[in-house]
């Protein structure tokens, strides 16, 4: 498991490298840019490290709990093998729709457009 101390390292060599990157800003306008780059680099990095310290604290609790046993079943609870599985449903198939035709003579529905 990874070493919670070497991301506090890391943190505690990259944050007093602010103030001079900031001073750095006011001695050299022209490099801003960079300046500002390595600024961005350093947060990422240490809220980076914060999480990964964290993760690991949280990782470390947790491994250090102890497990709980299952429990048995009780008398009112039903063991595993004891359980019937319930059959499924059989589909049943969709009633087709009907179709109303009403009797209509084509030849007049044709020449009644023309009227």
């Amino acid at each position: 498991m990874a070493n919670a101390s070497s991301f506090k390292n890391v943190i505690d060599e990259i944050k007093p490298q602010v103030a001079i990157l900031k001073k750095a800003i006011e001695l050299d306008p022209a490099g801003t840019i960079e300046y500002q780059r390595a600024l961005d680099f350093i947060e990422t990095n240490t809220s980076v490290s914060s999480t990964i310290i964290k993760a690991i604290e949280l990782v470390k609790k947790e491994n250090n709990k102890p497990e709980a046993a299952d429990p048995a079943p009780t008398k009112n609870e039903p063991s595993k093998k004891q359980k019937k599985a319930d059959p499924a449903p059989k589909p049943t198939p969709a009633p087709a729709p009907v179709v109303n035709e009403e009797a209509t003579d084509e030849g007049e529905d044709l020449f009644g457009m023309f009227n």
